[in-house]
């Protein structure tokens, strides 16, 4: 399986927003060739991950362009690579995940939920600015919906499904995210 390399999602996000500013209509074939992706068929379940996050958007001649939020995550990312984008809250917050209520409603670990599970991912927690970069790049970022497919006996590893890619988490990944059930 032929991947952008090294950050995926992120390297089409980059080479997008990169490709806005030189050129007014960026085609799917040209974004293709320039990250020198072979595979076709990953290159579209990547994309059409990145339209489901709002990202993108893909219009019927095939011409990418990226969305507002698409635009200021990238801008984001490229201001301060180290910055913890992925979260708003502060780390200062003393709050517990048990404790955590948005609107009245409770939120868990990603790591407590059982499988299988639908869910929606909530909010990365802060940390490690290195996690939560490839957090981003694996399309795991708040308001994404996944479902969680199976976990190991004891809790380590935790394989969560998004757009038909199935991913494996670690536990000390997995308690840093907060996820409702749906």
């Amino acid at each position: 399986m032929d991947q952008p390399p090294t950050s995926g999602l992120c390297k089409i996000l980059e080479e997008l927003y990169k490709s806005e500013s030189v050129w007014k209509n960026t085609s799917l074939d040209s974004i293709q060739h320039r990250l020198n992706i072979k595979d076709r068929e990953d290159f579209m379940k990547t994309l059409r991950l990145l339209e489901e996050m709002n990202l993108i958007k893909v219009n019927w001649r095939g011409r990418i362009h990226l969305t507002n939020k698409g635009r200021e995550l990238v801008l984001k990312l490229s201001e301060n690579p180290n910055n913890m984008i992925l979260s708003n809250s502060s780390s200062k917050e003393s709050q517990t995940f048990k404790e955590k209520k948005i609107g009245g409603e409770q939120f868990q670990r990603l790591m407590e939920v059982d499988p299988p599970a639908k869910v929606e991912i909530i909010e990365i927690l802060p940390g490690n600015p290195i996690i939560e970069k490839q957090l981003l790049c694996i399309g795991i970022i708040p308001g994404v919906k996944a479902e969680v497919t199976a976990k190991s006996r004891f809790g380590g590893t935790t394989i969560l499904k998004i757009s038909g890619f199935e991913v494996a988490l670690s536990r000390n990944i997995t308690h840093r995210i907060l996820v409702r059930k749906l």
